[in-house]
């Protein structure tokens, strides 16, 4: 016996090797490289050699007994493809093995698995880019087969964590695009699926369209797991017990309530995505899976005995999913896990706001919360256990670096004093902060450590949640351009939380997985909308008439806003006779701000001779009661918006929300319906999309406003904002 035999032999006493294949075709293309079918045939003889081959039914059985013939192996297919009739199922019954089939049920109604659509459709994109505003992707170059690869990963890695309705819409918008259609893909049929069943495989459910449980609601996740069930064994005629998770990653893709729902649903047993082999002690409703890729034997052998020694992740089935909310020991401690949230930003805003909206809606998650700021930003006394201030800042080397821009410009002397100031900072301020971060870290000891704002913000509290050896989340609110380029700052969180598809696309092409991304909308108290009786008087406040059309820009004053833009194309909107309008600009310099940018605001105002039109409203504390008075909200923005806390606010009160076509704004606002988007940077686009939205305002569509509406509450709630990253946090425990 050779030494390998003798390893694999004993490192799979007592254990199942669940194998796992998809479609197998004879060839591959330039643009998807599949395991073709001469490689699965070399796999398929080496594990009938090596190992012995049972059906997955038996081998479940047989693990809660402990009663697994040696070296027990099985084999799986995943999604459903009519090639299967024609390759893999004949040299499978050549060699008398068994194999189980999971088939997701959508397309015996005429629907195509999504990733094979959109291979179609990038196959066959006549187009050198590809330029899809809404699709949270920047344009991507198509020209070489290189960039159409690249291209083919970061969009199914976008669409995989969509929701369903989300990734139809996109699919439908790439199809147009390509000039493709599903129906031009070939699909398994009923007959092609009765005539594996009478060959003797066994076919198992993989949900009815395939989508990611943990982003389905339960209903529609219970449908998604027992409908497949149903439809499945009213074809066949058949008990079908076995199931398989879409994706199938334990705690990211299905958590502890969907394995509850399988249960419930008649299925005996089902398989993961987990790499790993099975023992007595593995649930037969979380049974691990790989893939052997070969080439060769021995590559083989490695792969098996690697899998057989990998310890395998699982979720942890306990009633509720998450900690309990009264978790207590002896003498009142409470045991819930801590988490602290670190605020690191420039001063207030919607990234404080979106915080205190995710901890005012996260009191029945099970969870502690703790939040360091590095400088007084807002109230968290009704919402964390503890609030803290850590300053960051004991120079403010910011306001000396804009006047070496100012007198040096950008020359080779400019960068040289920009970059002493840079490494000065670090000593003075950032080294200083992260000594007294880390101490505060090991005195509360957290469970978990999360970043609230952009990466290169709190990059010291990244490092010091390695330091100390506890988990990193960090949440993404804006653009990363170059914060990632290092790979400290790319691996060094567990998870990333983009609050936007945009985002998520700049993070996979900054290069960080789809696993370890986890797209959740920022969420607004749809609770808290005030009563037309509750709300004060805005126009009789400002001494206008009650017919007066609002227009307002809500945000800090900072370039990139772009005030200075929204004032241009005011200037440019062609006056009414009948209507009067007055535009109000609300907010202030942020803390750390430069207030020149706004003293020029006023004085751009008295220029353009709208003195009369325009209202600086300063900061205002009472924004849920002014949006309802507003007509139309405006976002100017220059570059991209990661979300937009007002876009929402608006679109919750009925407002037309008027903003650019990049950024977050294509993902919530449908030009013409919900809003208008303009061509972002230019005040004769947004004038133009102004005086639409001034005609609409005057005569406002009821299904319109409360399509805006419907939007917020379905996917814009606080509530479901926290729900979502608690699930979150509780994956990282349960990882470790």
């Amino acid at each position: 016996m050779q030494f390998g035999d003798l390893a694999l032999k004993i490192l799979a006493q007592e254990k199942l090797s669940v194998l796992l294949f998809h479609a197998v075709p004879s060839t591959t293309t330039e643009l998807v490289n599949d395991l073709t079918l001469a490689s699965f045939e070399r796999v398929i003889d080496y594990v009938s050699e090596h190992f012995t081959v049972v059906p997955l039914d038996e081998a479940a059985g047989a693990l809660k007994t402990g009663r697994l013939p040696r070296r027990a192996a099985c084999i799986t297919f995943d999604d459903g493809y009519d090639s299967w009739l024609s390759g893999a199922a004949p040299l499978l019954r050549q060699r008398n093995l068994h194999a189980t089939f999971f088939i997701t049920t959508g397309q015996f109604d005429d629907e195509r698995m999504w990733h094979e659509r959109v291979a179609h459709a990038l196959t066959n994109h006549a187009g050198p880019v590809l330029d899809l505003p809404g699709f949270g992707l920047p344009q991507v170059p198509l020209g070489q087969l290189s960039e159409r690869r690249r291209a083919l990963s970061m969009v199914e890695q976008l669409l995989k964590y969509q929701p369903l309705d989300v990734r139809d819409k996109l699919l439908h918008a790439l199809e147009a695009s390509a000039g493709t259609r599903q129906d031009q893909l070939c699909r398994m049929t009923v007959e092609q699926l009765r005539d594996l069943h009478a060959q003797g495989f066994g076919i198992g459910a993989h949900t009815v369209r395939h989508p990611i449980l943990s982003l389905c609601d339960d209903d529609a996740a219970m449908q998604e797991i027992g409908g497949a069930r149903e439809v499945l064994e009213h074809l066949l005629h058949a008990p079908v017990k076995a199931f398989a998770y879409p994706n199938g990653r334990p705690g990211v893709d299905f958590r502890a309530e969907h394995v509850r729902m399988v249960q419930a649903a008649g299925y005996t047993h089902a398989v993961t995505t987990e790499g790993g082999a099975a023992n007595r002690q593995t649930s037969v409703f979380e049974i691990p899976r790989f893939t052997p890729w070969g080439p060769s034997d021995v590559q083989m052998g490695v792969q098996m005995a690697r899998n057989l020694m990998t310890k395998s992740r699982r979720v942890l089935v306990a009633p509720g999913g998450i900690p309990a909310q009264d978790a207590t020991v002896a003498g009142g401690r409470d045991t819930r896990p801590l988490v602290a949230f670190v605020e690191n930003g420039a001063g207030f805003g919607g990234a404080v706001v979106a915080l205190q909206t995710l901890l005012s809606n996260s009191n029945a998650t099970g969870y502690r919360y703790h939040v360091v700021t590095n400088m007084p930003v807002g109230d968290f006394t009704q919402t964390a256990e503890r609030s803290v201030v850590i300053p960051d800042r004991a120079v403010d080397y910011r306001a000396i670096a804009r006047r070496v821009r100012a007198r040096l410009g950008s020359g080779p002397l400019a960068r040289g004093v920009l970059f002493a100031l840079g490494r000065a900072d670090d000593l003075t301020n950032r080294l200083p902060y992260f000594v007294r971060l880390v101490a505060h870290l090991l005195k509360v000891r957290p469970a978990i450590v999360h970043g609230n704002n952009d990466p290169s913000a709190n990059r010291e509290a990244m490092m010091a949640a390695r330091l100390l050896g506890i988990p990193y989340i960090q949440h993404v609110r804006g653009s990363v351009n170059d914060s990632l380029a290092l790979p400290m700052m790319r691996n060094g969180p567990a998870t990333f939380i983009p609050v936007s598809r945009w985002l998520t696309g700049e993070l996979l092409r900054s290069g960080v997985p789809a696993e370890r991304i986890r797209h959740i909308y920022d969420g607004i108290d749809l609770q808290e909308r005030p009563t037309s009786e509750t709300a004060s008087d805005l126009r009789a406040e400002l001494g206008l008439p009650e017919d007066t059309i609002l227009i307002a820009m809500v945000g800090m004053l900072v370039a990139w806003k772009g005030q200075d833009l929204f004032l241009d194309a005011l200037a440019a909107v062609k006056p009414s006779s009948t209507t009067q309008l007055v535009a109000l600009v609300v907010g202030d310099t942020p803390e750390r701000g430069d207030a020149s940018y706004a003293r020029g605001l006023h004085a751009q105002a008295d220029e353009l001779g709208l003195r009369d039109r325009v209202r600086f409203l300063g900061r205002r504390n009472d924004l849920q009661s002014l949006l309802p008075q507003i007509d139309i909200c405006v976002s100017a923005s220059t570059s991209p918006e990661p979300l937009g806390l007002v876009m929402l606010e608006a679109l919750a009160h009925g407002c037309l929300f008027v903003g650019p076509a990049f950024g977050a704004a294509c993902e919530v606002t449908e030009d013409g319906t919900t809003g208008f988007l303009f061509t972002p940077g230019s005040a004769a686009s947004l004038a133009a999309k102004l005086e639409l939205a001034i005609e609409r305002a005057t005569t406002p569509d009821a299904v319109a406003q409360q399509d805006g509406r419907d939007l917020i509450d379905r996917q814009f709630s606080g509530a479901r904002c926290a729900r979502i990253t608690s699930w979150v946090h509780q994956h990282l425990l349960d990882a470790r």
